[in-house]
């Protein structure tokens, strides 16, 4: 996650859309259409924070006893249309990334081996968006990941998205 307001924030979509899928995406996260979302449908309360959340993981994945690793979280928080914090970690994993992960997401196997655990990465990111809204691309895919770890590392936090994203890149 990159920058917000003027600019428009540039999600890596976890690596698996192509070149136009993250255009539309990019043009789709101006404030301006977050604003209009929220006129049409109510998802969300532009007079609130919201936090901006993208993961990458190692796969696609995420279904209970055999899931994929996220492997990085990357996170804004935006009160009156400007970036006030930002979040970033990578994920330690247990397993090797490939070489198509690593082409993809640009992160290697030594990236991660002094990385925080998932157990300390989503309690951070979980106390960086307290209180906010939550807002991802493809809930299906980002707050699943999210919500599945957080459930099957019994950290008792949820993360509940009141937007998502792709609804918008779709749209467009």
């Amino acid at each position: 996650v990159r920058e917000l307001g003027i600019e428009v924030i540039d999600l890596h979509v976890s690596g698996h859309a192509d070149k136009a899928t993250r255009k539309m995406l990019v043009d789709s996260v101006n404030p301006d259409n977050i604003i209009s979302v929220h006129r049409e449908k109510e998802e969300i309360d532009i007079s609130k924070p919201i936090t901006v959340i993208d993961i990458e993981t190692d796969g696609i994945r995420c279904e209970n006893g055999d899931a994929d690793r996220i492997i990085k979280i990357e996170a804004v928080k935006l009160e009156n249309k400007k970036i006030t914090e930002k979040f970033s970690t990578l994920v330690a994993s247990d397993r090797r990334l490939n070489s198509a992960i690593i082409s993809i997401t640009g992160i290697k196997n030594e990236d991660l081996e002094n990385a925080p655990s998932i157990d300390n990465a989503l309690t951070n990111l979980y106390l960086f968006s307290y209180g906010t809204q939550i807002v991802v691309y493809n809930k299906n895919y980002a707050g699943n990941f999210l919500n599945y770890y957080a459930k099957e590392r019994l950290l008792n936090i949820s993360f509940p998205v009141s937007l998502d994203i792709l609804l918008l890149a779709r749209e467009k």
